[in-house]
């Protein structure tokens, strides 16, 4: 399966497996939210970590492919301090 919307218009199936965990996501989801406030703690820590591998196995992120020859990169290359010409 390519993850292509044909193949879920296809695949029923997939379609209603994930349509009868949106519950379960939202309280994965609500709980991770809980502990923005609580102690920092190992507990804590890993919940949120399996909370998002949960997540984002059930529902993946999007990939967005960027057919450029150039580094796309969060703030400005300096002085070439990272790449040179």
């Amino acid at each position: 399966m390519n993850n292509r919307v044909e193949d879920l218009r296809n695949n029923k199936d997939q379609v209603e497996k994930r349509n009868n965990i949106v519950s379960y996501l939202w309280h994965k989801f609500d709980k991770t939210v809980s502990l923005e406030n609580s102690n920092f703690s190992d507990k804590n820590i890993n919940e949120v970590f399996r909370n998002f591998f949960v997540i984002t196995d059930l529902i993946p992120l999007m990939a967005t492919v960027v057919d450029i020859p150039q580094v796309v990169r969060a703030r400005p290359n300096y002085d070439g301090e990272t790449f040179s010409d």
